[in-house]
């Protein structure tokens, strides 16, 4: 398994990660999106042994994500891309409102873009036809932190019992109400304008959960 580099520091800081990407659907094909890094655990070590590895981490993750904010204002049909850090709730949060699935995709590429590369390789995230939107299967949102490490089976071993809490949530919000979902693995919020998926990063029972499905949305 590999681990990203700024996400891999982060584990190694905290016991317990969480990492929500959530896409908001409006009803004229626009909409936004919000990618928040729950970082409590590593700022209540910050505050108890002052670790400068975790303020580093902190600093390191929004620079970052201030850098892609503004690649992202670059996309057409991408607006209002932003970066805030919350003290109180240690909340990371990136969001873009965009303005059709096209410029969603467009600027979700332009995340994952490689260092010093000039145009970004075209990735599909999300798709469209008519009432019905399909997430794909690529699962990058653990790579939504750049950088890759390596990590050895012993250290693996460690991090699935210090980090077992650890996940990655997806959410999918619509105006219209939901009249089917493909994937089990996704769950129907009460109101039926919502489904969301979780995967734990270190259970070994959710690395066979897939991210991919179809909504099919009422009329």
């Amino acid at each position: 398994m590999r681990a990203t580099g700024l996400l891999f520091l982060v584990l190694l800081n905290s016991s317990c990660i969480s990492i929500i990407e959530k896409y908001i659907f409006n009803r004229n094909e626009g909409g936004e999106y919000i990618f928040t890094v729950d970082l409590k655990e590593m700022t209540s070590m910050r505050e108890a042994m002052g670790s400068m590895e975790a303020n580093a981490t902190i600093t390191n993750m929004i620079s970052d994500l201030e850098k892609r904010s503004r690649e992202f204002e670059k996309t057409q049909g991408v607006t209002n891309a932003k970066v805030n850090y919350d003290e109180e709730t240690s909340e990371v949060q990136l969001t873009f409102a965009f303005s059709n699935i096209d410029a969603l995709n467009q600027a979700l590429s332009e995340n994952y873009k490689e260092e010093g590369q000039e145009k970004a390789t075209q990735l599909i995230f999300i798709t469209q036809d008519k009432n019905k939107i399909s997430r794909t299967s690529l699962n990058k949102s653990e790579e939504a932190i750049s950088g890759n490490v390596e990590v050895d089976d012993e250290s693996m071993g460690m991090m699935k019992m210090m980090m077992a809490e650890a996940f990655i949530k997806t959410i999918m919000e619509f105006d219209n109400e939901i009249k089917s979902v493909s994937n089990k693995d996704y769950e129907l919020s009460s109101n039926k304008r919502s489904i969301e998926f979780i995967r734990y990063l270190f259970k070994d029972e959710d690395q066979k959960k897939k991210i991919e499905t179809t909504v099919a949305l009422k009329k």
